[in-house]
């Protein structure tokens, strides 16, 4: 396409401080046929690219001496370290809901953080940086709602909002999304003009290109345009949009655009399958429907930092750890993965090995919070068990349990025989009792007869008396594996009331397990202490959440049997040793 030759010298000059004419109208008329909405060639300013644009904004517009910067509570990890650069501003992050800004919380902040005083060379104390169409890292799309909502809010305290704007363009949908700048209309009798559209050709052509543009309302571009900076350096990057101009005029950019969009769509696409179809259950994403990344929710006790370094070191796929993109390190649970570099096959293949990590991570969290809670729980068992059962003595001679004075002070006496009088309890299960004890709880005495004896046959005696020569022995006695199996389900097992606790977490969601168990164990030892405190042996309390933990609470009922049964014991064996003597 040739030119007249004076249209070639201009793009070698500083140019004029907003860009030229020329520049700023071809790229209005490019801008609101891909937007479908209209922008004026007058409220444009070319700059640098998107990071470009936020600085010349910050030191332009904000008052540093005293300036108050609101930003999303996760948000892009460059901009936020730029905006850290200014050492003298205040930065505020705002809870982030999933269709956008948390408008109550905002608002509350202006109210609490606004400065009282400003510069009186600045138009601004207070700004809210964000990214509204296709958010970094979330990829989330403001609503209709928050966004009028946030035009209320920013003429309301006179804020200035600053919309990183590089992802308008990359809709992978029908129809684009409305800017946020759009929603302040200048036709609105409180017009005054609150939001900047901040945006690059970085996303469009080349980073290496480092020119961009600012949407502006009227009083904003007359305060860039009069700026020191620009008025002495002249236009950024006067060449390049020289460039750009014939690109426009041209359709190569319509054209590229259109590759990128294409492009970028499929990358996408395929990086969801790879995610819909291998990511565990426990995690969760958001489909973009622009833009370049996908923000992954893990559970919140696994470290994405942790796991990032994982995915990197063994399955060569580097994914950005959430913390990065919180100015209060938080959102460690998150990591955000990028679909706009590789093909599509690559993606699918990264999608699934990052799945493999994440599944991988699960299972070493999971074992460890086992062990963790069956550690709580051994502890918690401990000082119960401890707190309900006295200090005893031995006996030095025979070897016995010598149960304290003062657990038998209160307790009543048979007038006739002298023994304690034992609270209500099932013949059949007082055996078990005493069996239970003989070997949990009491020491046998050195003179008792070892319980195997007591409970075999005469006919099983009398075969102890000697061996026939036709029969052989076994170490492995089907009797002997008989009795260890009843005495696990009959609760002799030191460990078999913990073991029924355990499992019940797998009913459950893992997050949800843990305060399962936890409420129960509560509600188990509230009605430990009430049963240890009621007199009436027909009133039994137990947890609401009892199905779960039926085979502990027995065990529970059967140590205070048996602390009755100890009693019982000790006075039986004083008698014997009184009328002995």
């Amino acid at each position: 396409m040739n030119f007249p030759e004076e249209n070639h010298s201009y793009i070698f000059q500083y140019g004029p401080s907003c860009g030229t004419y020329r520049f700023r109208s071809h790229l209005a008329q490019f801008l609101s046929q891909k937007y479908q909405s209209t922008v004026e060639s007058s409220d444009l300013v070319v700059s640098g690219g998107a990071t470009s644009g936020l600085l010349l904004i910050l030191s332009t517009l904000i008052d540093l001496a005293n300036g108050v910067v609101f930003l999303d509570e996760v948000t892009y990890m460059i901009a936020l370290e730029s905006i850290k650069d200014f050492c003298t501003l205040k930065i505020v992050p705002v809870k982030l809901n999933e269709d956008g800004v948390d408008i109550k919380d905002l608002e509350q902040k202006i109210i609490k953080f606004k400065p009282t005083t400003n510069d009186i060379g600045k138009m601004f104390n207070i700004c809210y940086y964000t990214i509204p169409t296709y958010h970094n890292p979330t990829g989330i799309l403001f609503s209709d709602g928050v966004c009028k909502a946030l035009i209320t809010i920013a003429r309301k305290y006179d804020m200035l909002i600053i919309c990183d704007d590089v992802y308008n363009l990359l809709y992978y949908t029908e129809t684009p999304p409305k800017r946020l700048f759009a929603y302040d209309d200048i036709n609105d009798d409180d017009f005054k003009g609150h939001v900047i559209s901040n945006g690059t050709f970085s996303k469009l052509l080349s980073p290496g290109t480092r020119i961009g543009w600012m949407e502006c309302p009227p009083r904003i571009v007359e305060k860039f345009r009069n700026s020191g900076f620009l008025k002495s350096g002249g236009c950024i990057q006067n060449y390049v949009s020289g460039v750009i101009t014939s690109m426009i005029e041209l359709k190569t950019l319509d054209e590229q655009l259109e590759l990128c969009k294409q492009n970028y769509k499929c990358q996408r696409d395929a990086l969801v399958e790879a995610l819909s179809e291998n990511l565990p259950s426990e995690c969760s994403f958001i489909k973009p429907s622009g833009g370049y990344f996908i923000w992954i929710k893990l559970p919140e006790y696994i470290d994405g930092e942790d796991l990032c370094d994982y995915i990197l070191t063994n399955f060569k796929v580097f994914a950005i750890k959430g913390n990065r993109f919180s100015a209060e390190n938080k959102n460690k649970n998150f990591m955000r993965l990028s679909f706009a570099f590789h093909n599509p096959e690559t993606l699918k293949r990264a999608g699934k090995l990052t799945c493999e990590g994440i599944k991988k991570e699960l299972f070493v969290n999971f074992k460890n919070l086992n062990l963790i809670l069956t550690s709580i729980i051994l502890r918690i068992e401990f000082r119960i068990c401890k707190k309900s059962t006295k200090e005893m003595k031995q006996d030095n001679e025979t070897g016995e349990m010598l149960i304290p004075q003062e657990l038998v002070n209160n307790e009543k006496f048979d007038l006739e025989t002298g023994e304690i009088e034992v609270a209500e309890i099932e013949t059949d299960n007082c055996n078990e009792m005493i069996n239970f004890r003989n070997r949990n709880i009491l020491r046998k005495p050195k003179f008792n007869v070892p319980r195997s004896y007591l409970q075999q046959s005469e006919e099983d005696e009398r075969s102890r008396c000697y061996l026939s020569s036709t029969e052989s022995f076994s170490l492995t006695d089907k009797k002997r594996v008989i009795d260890l199996k009843e005495e696990i389900f009959l609760g002799y097992n030191k460990f078999s009331h913990r073991l029924f606790l355990i499992p019940s977490i797998f009913f459950f969601n893992k997050i949800g397990a843990i305060y399962v168990v936890l409420v129960e164990l509560l509600l188990h030892i509230w009605a430990h202490k009430k049963n240890s405190r009621n007199k009436n042996p027909k009133i039994y309390y137990r947890s609401p959440l009892h199905s779960l933990t039926s085979h502990f609470c027995n065990y529970c009922r059967e140590t205070k049997n048996l602390k009755e049964l100890k009693r019982y014991y000790y006075h039986k064996q004083q008698k014997f040793m009184a009328t002995s003597f």
